[in-house]
């Protein structure tokens, strides 16, 4: 039954048959009844869980659907509050109930393959699906009732639900094979009657914390075995702590729970440090060494696990006590996507099997299924295809970090071993954290123009990282940098008294702002770009730089924004959370040919062309010309793709690899379609009449609903002068007509362009009128509001650095004129307390408007403060 159905069914079971434990108590008599008296159908209230009670693990699936609730609300409290979650909540929130043939592949490689070994002719493989069996060793056999298997996370027992299964055909095997050579003399029974009893008494060890699943895996083997289960070795204890635990186990099979350390309450974590001081940061990871410590030497651990240990660099220390005391026989790799629930690019599993032996004695084998959409069924044409990667360990342990980056070929992993370290040759480095963005930095177009007469500009440009972006970007943010960035370094004294003054612990790298190096963008491996960072350009942390020699720099670039670059930095961590440290283990030449170099300047002029056809770049010089077919961004896109392959052929050259076609493309976002193309040129006219390119303002405001004739008339010129004569017509079509787009959608697209922050501030009424923002002339407003038949009130003053809320918020007295003193007094309590933020100026404003005008400004995204001794408000 689908998870979801599940649930549903269970919701609405619970009040009906009076509670969890009336409906577990339901569902066990009808599973018992479902076998022995062979009933087909479930009468009653269980009907529709019919499909389910056949299955010997039903109990645990209900039991998991019973918790959904609590685990959905304890999340939603710990995200909203930050609170941790208490020891009870743990059971809830970790209960994953594990695919079935997830257990198997798990068990036939553990308890299976020693059975192999024990006995290599026995006949039991044929039915084996998932067992993977590299080699056959031969060690001494053993009775099947000595054999132990544990699970140190039971739940309800799934695991032990399917080796029961396993256990019962070697019982058999052992039975028909008694006294044979490499058989017991004696079976481990007298008769196929005494197998089960027998198997849930001396094979079958599980653990767990929570007494309900320890009951309901005791009821689901007397349901499996049909017959009451007086003597099991069933416990309600934590095998991470409990000593009582032992150490003896053949096989320990299991799914832990995954909660990292930051959702657990602060005295569990010291526990957990002192315990397992590699492996704390997740329950998942201290129960792979607890597994390992409680098998005998030689023993195995089958493991569903999240993939984040075998990668970051939290837990390479945990990785390297691995490699000492175990050996990594198989992984099945799965990545995202094993259980759906949640988010599926963050459950990231792989199902591990280790071996407790320090000397490894054949390579590991990896399945690759990240991938795959289907799972099992890529693993079983992987296994039946014998699609895999084999791995040494002494490989393994010659990598970065120790990562288990099985899937690299042999000439990356040369790579690793041979080529320096970027960290060695050109160490990157963090830079700003102003600690309040919404104060101290603005974009470009939000700021006075640059003073280009030599003086240092009180916003300097700013590298912020962001979006995929290679090779060049101007870039688009400015910072308050004043005075050597005075304000700056006074705010992150003030908010970090525990500095003691000490300001550069937060504004990293100071030395190094300003200077020509090579910025990227802090996001995910797979998305890793690299672009030009400009003289004069101080960088964040978000837009971490690096800055090798000038003889060096470009060839550099070339390498980071290569498919090989992009192959190695997935292998040094294919997580999400890619670190600056990461970024510093990928290998890079110690020297660059020059013919990579020149295709490094061409990708650059070639991406720099096509910023001069985006508004939104300072590079901006006109929208791109509309006769030209092909288009001229096409033309351009396709000589940065041919600079692009030729880059990607001479690194992959360098590194002796082959390089990949799956290379990332800049996002064009249809921005170059017919319709946008028409309304970018649209709105460059717009901004010649208003002065925002430079020379003289045909208007102070534009009318655009209705339109004004004569606007209409001058943004036609304007078409023609700079478009062409013959194209006007076309323009206007393609955008769905002037005044259509003007009076409708072109505020709504202007602001989305913008990123909430638009140059021209839109005011609706009975007409529709745009201002440009960055006009510091009352009259000009006066004029716009003149326009909706309004007046502007008096001492109306903006300041260009302040920002949007701040210049409106000399309307709130009109307001309060206008007999809306409601609203002035919500917006004044929310002034003073620091909460008043742009998008909650533009709301409220609008609706105090509602009998007049409204205000259609921009919700942009910083929040102020009022100050009653200020003469101007302060942003913080």
């Amino acid at each position: 039954m689908d998870r979801r159905k599940l649930y549903k069914v269970v919701a609405e079971l619970l009040p009906r048959v009076g509670g969890a434990e009336a409906l577990l108590n339901a569902v066990t008599d009808a599973m018992r009844k479902t076998r022995t008296e062979s009933a087909s159908v479930t009468p009653g209230l269980l009907h529709d869980l019919q499909p389910l009670l056949n299955h010997d693990d039903a109990l645990g699936q209900i039991y998991q659907a019973i918790n959904a609730p609590a685990l959905e609300a304890a999340y939603r409290a710990t995200s909203r509050t930050g609170r941790k979650f208490t020891s009870d909540e743990i059971p809830a929130v970790t209960q994953l109930f594990t695919p079935k043939w997830v257990v198997e592949f798990l068990l036939q490689n553990t308890l299976g393959l020693l059975w192999l070994e024990m006995h290599p002719d026995t006949r039991l493989p044929r039915n084996w699906k998932w067992l993977v069996a590299s080699s056959r060793l031969v060690v001494p056999h053993r009775r099947a009732i000595d054999l132990r298997i544990c699970d140190p996370a039971c739940g309800t027992m799934n695991f032990g639900l399917v080796a029961l299964g396993m256990l019962r055909e070697m019982y058999l095997e052992e039975l028909a094979h008694a006294g044979r050579p490499g058989w017991p003399g004696i079976p481990s029974c007298s008769c196929a009657d005494e197998i089960e009893t027998n198997i849930v008494r001396h094979n079958l060890i599980g653990f767990d914390i929570d007494p309900l699943a320890i009951e309901l895996a005791r009821r689901s083997f007397e349901i499996k075995v049909a017959k009451p289960i007086r003597k099991h070795q069933l416990f309600a204890r934590d095998a991470l702590f409990d000593d009582r635990v032992g150490d003896s186990f053949d096989v320990v099979v299991t799914n832990p729970p995954y909660l990292s350390a930051r959702n657990l309450d602060a005295a569990v974590v010291r526990r957990l440090k002192a315990r397992y001081p590699s492996a704390w940061r997740d329950l998942y990871a201290c129960f792979m060494l607890r597994s390992l410590e409680i098998l005998r030497p030689g023993g195995r651990v089958g493991i569903l696990s999240m993939h984040s240990f075998m990668f970051t660099s939290a837990f390479e220390r945990m990785r390297r006590e691995l490699l000492q005391s175990a050996n990594i026989q198989t992984v099945a790799h799965f990545g995202p996507g094993l259980f759906n629930i949640g988010n599926p690019g963050t459950l990231q599993t792989a199902a591990i099997v280790l071996e407790r032996k320090p000397a490894p004695q054949r390579a590991a084998v990896f399945f690759r299924l990240v991938d795959a959409d289907e799972k099992q069924a890529a693993l079983a044409k992987a296994i039946h295809r014998g699609s895999q990667f084999e791995f040494r360990q002494d490989e393994l342990a010659s990598l970065p970090r120790l990562a288990w980056m099985y899937w690299i070929s042999r000439a990356a992993g040369r790579a690793f071993r041979e080529f320096p370290k970027l960290g060695e040759i050109s160490p990157p480095r963090q830079g700003l954290a102003t600690t309040d963005n919404m104060r101290f930095v603005r974009y470009w177009w939000e700021v006075e123009p640059p003073n280009y007469s030599g003086v240092r500009d009180k916003w300097m440009p700013y590298a912020k990282g962001g979006r995929f972006r290679r090779w060049y970007e101007s870039p688009r943010h400015r910072v308050n940098w004043e005075d050597d960035g005075r304000e700056i370094k006074s705010a992150i004294v003030q908010r970090y008294p525990y500095l003691d003054g000490q300001w550069q612990w937060v504004a990293k790298n100071s030395a190094w702002y300003g200077r020509e190096g090579i910025t990227y963008s802090y996001l995910t491996s797979g998305n890793f770009s690299a672009r030009r960072l400009e003289p004069g350009t101080i960088f964040d942390v978000a837009g971490s730089s690096l800055f090798p020699k000038d003889s060096q720099r470009d060839g550099m670039l070339g390498v980071l924004n290569s498919s090989v670059a992009r192959e190695l930095l997935s292998a040094i961590n294919p997580t999400v959370n890619f670190q600056v440290g990461d970024l510093r283990q990928l290998p890079v030449p110690r020297s660059f040919p020059r013919e990579l170099q020149e295709h490094v300047g061409r990708a650059i002029a070639w991406t720099r062309a096509l910023d001069c056809f985006d508004e939104t770049s300072i590079d901006f010089v006109r929208p791109e010309p509309w006769t030209r077919e092909p288009a001229r961004s096409d033309e351009l896109r396709e000589s940065l793709a041919d600079a692009q392959r030729c880059v990607d052929r001479i690194v992959a050259e360098l590194y002796g690899l082959k390089g990949s076609e799956k290379q990332g493309t800049e996002q064009r976002n249809n921005e170059y379609t017919k319709e946008n193309r028409a309304r970018r040129w649209i709105s460059y006219a717009l901004g010649v009449w208003l002065g925002r390119w430079g020379g003289s303002a045909k208007g102070n405001i534009a009318v655009l609903s209705p339109l004004d004739q004569n606007l209409r008339r001058d943004l036609r010129r304007t078409l023609a002068e700079y478009a062409g004569e013959c194209e006007v017509e076309q323009i206007e079509a393609a955008a769905g007509g002037i005044e259509r787009f003007l009076g409708r959608d072109f505020l709504p697209w202007h602001n989305r362009l913008y990123r909430g922050r638009p140059v021209f501030w839109g005011f609706s009424g009975e007409k529709t009128v745009a201002v440009l923002s960055t006009t510091t002339d009352p009259r000009m407003m006066r004029t716009a509001f003149g326009a909706m038949g309004q007046t502007l009130p008096d001492g109306w003053r903006r300041w260009p650095d302040d920002g949007t809320a701040i210049n409106l918020t000399p309307l709130a007295p009109w307001i309060a004129d206008r007999g809306l003193q409601s609203y002035v007094t919500e917006l004044a309590g929310e002034l003073e307390g620091g909460r008043f933020g742009f998008s909650q100026t533009a709301k409220r404003l609008a609706r105090a408007f509602s009998r007049g005008s409204s205000v259609g400004c921009v919700p942009a995204r910083r929040t102020c403060r009022v100050s009653a001794r200020a003469r101007r408000p302060t942003v913080r």
